[in-house]
């Protein structure tokens, strides 16, 4: 109950700023329109989200203009059925720097998606500014479906992904943010919130889960019940036999 209320008072924190971020001191727009295209790469339970950021805007341009490095930084919103594997991302960290992956609570990897809760996560892209270069940013993000509820007449169902709340901010300190994004004036101060031109309906994602079928629940109960008890069967047979030739020997 304390996680769903965190996720519901950050969401609409930073939901709050998409309406209250559009100036800061001395007047600059920091509120902007770009392209933005979501996809997913492989197939299964385990996929790769791919956003495409586009910064092919003059007046973001002009406002990065003599960063030394940038970073995106992703409000993920993901629903019971998808979650985020923690080791993964940390791992995939270590080898290549970057996206870095800040976790709002703990993520139970083996829960099935009907004993879960939506998770919150903010994903971080840095990358290297040039000057006159038309950017486009892409952060990878591995995922996981959950499994489903068994049904008696579905054999896949949906699960949406949601558009993220997209900002930027340049010549910043990755590992203070990390520690300062739950407050709205550091939020106000040091990112651009970035709206995406398309419509929600055209960035958001389906996915299509398959679903386990009642109808074979008794022979998969079944058969995996025979095949651990004939592999315990065999390993304690091994056992006994080796114990019996040492003794004779």
């Amino acid at each position: 109950i304390k996680m769903r209320w965190k996720v519901v008072i950050l969401v609409s924190l930073m939901m709050a700023l998409s309406v209250d971020l559009k100036y800061t001191h001395n007047g600059h727009i920091t509120e902007f329109q770009t392209n933005v295209r979501r996809f997913m790469e492989k197939s299964g339970f385990h996929r790769d989200l791919i956003t495409e950021v586009s910064l092919k805007n003059d007046k973001i341009l002009k406002m990065i203009d003599g960063a030394t490095n940038c970073t995106l930084m992703l409000l993920e919103t993901f629903s019971d059925g998808i979650y985020v594997d923690k080791y993964e991302v940390e791992n995939i960290e270590r080898k290549h720097g970057f996206p870095v992956v800040h976790f709002f609570n703990d993520i139970d990897l083996e829960k099935p998606s009907y004993k879960s809760d939506q998770n919150l996560v903010l994903v971080y892209q840095q990358f290297e500014y040039v000057r006159f270069e038309d950017l486009v940013v892409n952060v990878t993000l591995p995922i996981h479906f959950r499994y489903q509820r068994p049904s008696a007449t579905q054999t896949h169902r949906k699960v949406y992904i949601n558009t993220p709340l997209i900002y930027l901010s340049c010549n910043n300190d990755l590992s203070k943010s990390l520690h300062k994004i739950e407050t709205h004036s550091s939020i106000k101060e040091e990112w651009i919130h970035l709206l995406p031109i398309s419509n929600k309906e055209s960035l958001g994602i389906v996915g299509y889960v398959p679903v386990g079928q009642r109808d074979y629940e008794w022979f998969i109960t079944s058969t995996t019940m025979f095949v651990t008890v004939l592999g315990s069967a065999i390993i304690v047979y091994n056992v006994l036999k080796r114990n019996i030739k040492e003794k004779e020997e």
